[in-house]
């Protein structure tokens, strides 16, 4: 693996370990492997959370994290179909 590909999956890792923290503080109840779910399906809730104002929208992501903004901008393409998270 070339080192671009290999900074930009540690970024994609990044992020997702933040947006789990962020999740965690707010409390909500679905943890990965409390009740069967993965990661990927926690982290699903995350547009959902942000909606309701429990943990940083995109703007604030971006602003509180310039250095995954194509990170956090790739994974809000991916959820804009699940309500997004908008900002």
């Amino acid at each position: 693996m070339s080192g671009t590909i290999v900074e930009a999956e540690s970024r994609r890792k990044l992020l997702r370990e933040l947006l789990l923290e962020y999740l965690q503080i707010a409390h909500l109840p679905a943890w990965p492997g409390s009740d069967g779910q993965t990661v990927d399906e926690v982290l699903l809730a995350y547009p959902h959370a942000a909606a309701a104002g429990l943990v940083p929208n995109r703007d604030q992501l971006l602003r509180a994290h310039p250095d995954l903004a194509d990170e956090v901008r790739a994974l809000i393409q991916v959820n804009e179909g699940l309500g997004g998270i908008s900002g």
